[in-house]
This record gives C-alpha cells, structure tokens and sequence, in this order.
C-alpha cells in the first residue's frame, strides 16, 4: 500500500502536493520554508487524537505548539480552512465488525466484509468560529470511478448540515436522520441519529448506518410492489442491493437472478435504461453507504497511523552530569530528550545492555547507566574507559534520545503482539528534526546507515513496518543514503527528498518539490547549487 499526505493553509504552507511517506522520507530547505511545520503536522494529529478535547486539532499539548487556530491558519486570516488530505493506493482491509443492531439489516456485509480499493482520497477541512477550532467539510473520493461523498458542517456543532454523494444533495436521508461525528478528532466516525417526531417536538435517537440506509430503500421498494409481498421479502431485497457499493450492470444482473418476476422485471428495467430516476437514487444511495463504511474504516485507520506517530523535536535536553533517581517506568522518549535519564535506567539489564551493543555498532561506542546514592549517571563506554556523557560533547547528548527512540521501535514491537484493526496501513513512524545535531558530517552520515539498518530489521520482523520522517540540513546523510542505495543496501524506491522552498528570496509561500534517487544512488530533480545558496 501507499499512502500520501497533503496540507493546506497551515502556516506557510498555502498548498502542498501529495507527498509519499516512504520507509525513509527526507525533509530539505531552508530555514522558515514550512519543512517544520510539514513535520510537525504528524504529531499534531498524533496529539489531537490521543488528548481530550473539544475540538478536532489540539493546537498546543504534549508534543508540538501551533499555539491556536489563528496562529496557526495561513496569513492568520480566520475566514480561510485549513485542509489535511491523506491518498490511498492499493488499500485493502476490513469494515468494522457489525454489531447486532445493524446486523439484523446488513448481514451479507458482517459475512463478506474485506474490501480492496486501487485509489482512495479523503479531506478534511477546519475552520474558526468564535475562537474555536470547528469541523468545516469531510470529503471522501475514489477517482477510479469518480465517486465523492462530501459533508459539510456549519462549525456550529457536531452535526453535518448536508450531505452529497457526486454533488446530489441525500435530502431523504438528511431529512430522516442526523450525522454525528464527536468533535474531539478529525477522524470521528459518522453515527447516525433518527428524527423521531413527537406530538410537539423532534427527538433523536440512536440507530445504525445500516439500518439508515435500509429504511430508505425499503420505502422505496415498497412503493413498487403491492400488499401480496412481505415485510422480510422486501427487507431481503433491500440487503442484497446494499450489498453493492453501485448498481452498475453488474450487480444489476446478479439482483436479476430472482425467482421473483415482478422484482426481476424491476431489475431488468434499470439495466435496460427504463425506470431512470429509481436507478439514481438506488445507485446514490448504494454509493454512499460504501464511502459512509469506507470514512468509517479509514478514520480509524488513520487514527491508528497517527497514533503510533513518534517525535523527537530539535531542542533537545542538554545532558547533566547527575540526575535525580524516579522509579519510573517510561515508555517513551519526550520530544525534548529530557526523560532519556530515567529512560534507560528504567530498563532491565538485558534490554540496556542490548541498546549498548547496539550503539555500539552503529557509533562506536556502548551506554551504561550507574546509579549512587539516589542518583544517576549516563557514560560511554569506548576501548575499555568509562566517561560521562557531560565529558564527551554537546553533539553525543543531542543524538542519544534519537537513537534510543530508534531502538526502542524495534526492541518493543518484539516484546508485545500489537491488537490492530488488520489493515495495510501497519506503519509506526518516527519522525525527527535535526538528528545532526552538533555532530561531526562523519557521524552525520553514519545516521543514514541507522535509518537503513533499523528499517530493514523491521521489515524483516512480524509487525508494523517502521518509517522515518527527517527534517535536516545535512549534506553527508544525503549523500550517505545515495551510497547506501548504490551498495543494494536499501531499494532506491523507499527513500525520497522532499525539497521545500526553492532558490529564490521569496519568503511569502513555500514550493515543495519531489527529487528521488535512481538505482546507482543518484538524486535526480535535485536544484544545482542547493547546498551552496546563502
């Protein structure tokens, strides 16, 4: 599977193409062309889905700051959107599990529930009202067919004020029922409310998108046949129309073979072009419960993406030559570096001594953590000496919380079985600013070879596969991947440079440009000079 992000309106970032995310993404440019603010962007989502909110976006919480709406939308004008799209290519997995009340009206879907699609595109738009981060538009589309199913809010509430499926509003639908997505994610699944009408007013109450869907066609059938057929004979048919995600003359001549002749002639008739205006909106209707189910699957899906997203920032915590012993156990590295301390001595002695050897492959040299006293102290070990990291240079207290994220990516997924939704989307993706860091171009270069080594040992592995995401400015890990490329020890086709900005002094909009290595390690689409300009 591939899949591509896209933003638009975030900061400087008026537009930006579809950008892969390969196995190892690189991010160039300048200072202040929006590479940040791209990267940032994931933990972002990240931070907005895990934290609770009021809101789709958490502008500020435990990863990233955009500080808020305002702050963070294009030229600071609250009257634009801000959109995140997201491309899938080759995307299969499965609907959600039908729950017993939907399954009394969608059983073939809770048999036969997989689904493969070759192009599948979803957007989703915020906007500003009353200094509050508000749902604006969620559109879902499959350019192979050109099928778009598109709400809308009025960023007043959590309920969508229309929905259309290839730009035909659903009245009947909207009219009888209310779309619910939660407010505190970007990716709330669509419930369905039914409008039940008392003597002086209108309540709502829970039903499922199945039985939604159901309603409608029933009504519709039943206008079609007269009192000789039954209530189950006409929720029969209802369900094997459903069951189509269109009625094109395919799944005409299957609903076709019916013993039934009036319901067959019915069939008949709409492929043979007669009864026009039923076959438009039994169509509609079947579309748009395929993207309802498909919106439903992608969100969590995405959810899931952004939630095994992982941050190390570029101000990272200074080493110090003590620190205080927690007896704490940490899970993960903060953005910042500062819990790498209680990190590691939260470790038991196999699993620190497998990070020591292993960075001792890759760097030269082993980590040990000595506690005295209530206290704690980071060294490295090289050629049979001891040496606090305070004693070693800046440069190594900046690159360790990098590299023990790295490790703790593969060590972890081998100790605990993940429980997902069984998708393609199986990624857990680190994305980092500036590992160089205060680093020597040689020891830059040998990040290349940790980005390669740990990316190939997950793939290797059962589990999710694991990206990188790397805004940097050096010139020795770009060169060092294109080496590494030529040697066979990474397919060219899973690294890319993502190159913000270009080599003017235009500093009103950032361009994003793609440039790739061909198989012998050579960048091509690469600006001449671009390691040079001032």
């Amino acid at each position: 599977m591939r899949f591509s992000y896209s933003i638009e309106n975030l900061r400087r970032l008026t537009s930006t193409p579809s950008v892969e995310i390969r196995p190892i993404t690189i991010l160039l440019g300048r200072n202040s062309v929006g590479k940040s603010t791209f990267l940032r962007s994931l933990p972002l989502l990240r931070q907005s889905i895990e934290t609770n909110s009021s809101a789709p976006v958490l502008w500020y919480g435990d990863y990233v700051d955009f500080g808020n709406f305002k702050s963070a939308v294009t030229d600071k004008d609250v009257d634009k959107s801000i959109r995140f799209s997201f491309e899938l290519r080759n995307y299969s997995g499965r609907f959600k599990r039908t729950n017993a009340l939907a399954a009394r009206y969608d059983p073939i879907r809770g048999r036969d529930n997989t689904f493969e699609v070759d192009h599948l595109r979803v957007s989703y738009w915020v906007g500003s009202r009353n200094d509050r981060t508000e749902r604006d538009k969620i559109r879902i589309e499959l350019p192979q067919t050109s099928d778009i199913l598109e709400l809308e809010f009025d960023r007043m509430g959590p309920l969508a004020t229309s929905a259309k499926i290839n730009g035909l509003a659903l009245d009947d639908l909207t009219i009888a029922h209310e779309i619910y997505l939660e407010p505190d994610s970007l990716f709330s699944d669509p419930y369905f409310l039914s409008k039940v009408k008392d003597k002086s007013s209108t309540r709502l109450v829970g039903t499922s998108r199945p039985a939604a869907f159901s309603d409608l066609v029933e009504k519709r059938i039943s206008k079609l046949l007269d009192a000789r057929f039954s209530v189950n004979t006409i929720s029969y048919e209802t369900r094997k129309i459903l069951r189509h995600s269109s009625l094109d003359a395919d799944a005409l001549t299957q609903l076709s073979r019916t013993d039934t002749l009036t319901i067959r002639r019915i069939y008949e008739d709409m492929k043979e072009g007669r009864r026009g205006e039923l076959h438009q909106y039994l169509n509609s209707l079947c579309k748009a419960k395929y993207l309802f189910d498909l919106l439903d699957v992608v969100g969590e899906n995405l959810k899931e993406f952004f939630g095994s997203v992982e941050y190390i920032g570029p101000a990272r915590a200074r080493s110090e030559r003590f620190y205080r012993q927690q007896e704490l156990e940490v899970s993960d590295i903060s953005p910042d570096g500062k819990n790498l301390p209680m990190f590691l001595a939260s470790l038991d002695i196999d699993q620190l001594k497998n990070f020591s050897d292993w960075v001792q492959r890759a760097f030269g040299y082993g980590v040990s953590v000595h506690k005295t006293e209530g206290h704690i102290s980071i060294n490295l070990e090289h050629r049979g000496q001891s040496v606090n990291v305070v004693d070693t240079g800046y440069g190594v207290s900046q690159v360790l919380p990098v590299l023990a994220q790295i490790w703790w990516m593969q060590f972890s997924e081998r100790n605990r079985r993940f429980s997902r939704i069984r998708s393609d989307l199986n990624i857990k993706t680190l994305t980092i600013e500036q590992p160089e860091l205060h680093l020597h171009p040689a020891h830059q270069a040998l990040l290349a070879d940790v980005f390669v080594e740990a990316q190939s040992t997950a793939r290797s592995k059962r589990g999710p596969s694991q990206y990188y995401i790397v805004e940097t400015h050096s010139e020795a890990l770009v060169n060092k991947l294109g080496e590494l490329i030529e040697e066979g020890e990474i397919d060219a086709k899973d690294v890319q440079v993502v190159i913000f900005g270009d080599l003017s002094d235009d500093l009103e909009k950032s361009d994003v440009t793609i440039a790739e290595f061909d198989e012998t390690g050579v960048l091509q689409n690469w600006p001449f000079g671009f390691f040079n300009f001032g």
